[in-house]
């Protein structure tokens, strides 16, 4: 049974009183803008400062990922504060998969869930932009340790399919339709795939990505 919340009484404030809480909370207020005014603003952090604050905070956002280059993955990955995790994805978003590889291989079933969830996780809209080279070998390392991720599977697969790898596309996307069990757009496309692989449709006409 449900009752109506009833709210404590709320007592009534004396005016004197009021009076004295307006300005004192006036006075604060000034003494804080004042200080704003005349403090300069800190110099911004770098990227790597950045990266590595995030990567410290127990609930976050993902990171942005734009320093995680194959000319800058070394020294974000340096970062103190940066997990193992955080050092798993920039890896692989650097194109580094033999080192993402090496780090994840030791970890505990829990870390190394938690950080190749999170590499699919910035991979997938690099597959859906439609970045082949790129998107492709992530996606093949998230199936590595993730096989039953069918969204994986089929980006790994339409990924190949545009790049003409037609052996490694077959067998992923065949994989996908085995796993995939609803009739809608991504087995469309997928049977669509196999099919153009079946007739050797050239690259330039394989259709592999939604239009933009």
């Amino acid at each position: 049974m449900f009752y109506p919340q009833v709210e404590p009484p709320v007592p009534r404030m004396r005016p004197g009183f009021a009076l004295a809480l307006v300005a004192t909370v006036a006075f604060a207020l000034g003494v804080i803008a004042w200080d704003h005014w005349v403090t300069p603003p800190s110099p911004a952090r770098s990227a790597v400062t950045e990266r590595a604050a995030a990567a410290g905070a127990t609930a976050r956002p993902l990171p942005v990922w734009q320093g995680c280059t194959a000319l800058e993955v070394e020294q974000v990955i340096r970062a103190a504060a940066m997990s193992d995790v955080d050092r798993v994805t920039c890896l692989a978003v650097a194109g580094k998969l033999d080192r993402a590889r090496a780090l994840l291989l030791p970890m505990g079933r829990a870390q190394q869930s938690q950080a190749i969830a999170q590499v699919f996780n910035v991979a997938h809209p690099i597959a859906d932009r439609g970045d082949d080279e790129s998107a492709g070998p992530i996606m093949a390392l998230v199936v590595e340790f993730w096989p039953d991720n069918y969204m994986a599977v089929f980006h790994a697969g339409m990924a190949e399919f545009a790049l003409g790898h037609d052996d490694a596309a077959r067998a992923q996307l065949q994989r996908f339709l085995g796993m995939y069990a609803s009739h809608d757009v991504w087995r469309a496309r997928a049977e669509q795939a196999l099919a153009a692989m079946a007739t050797h449709t050239p690259l330039d006409q394989r259709i592999a990505h939604f239009p933009e």
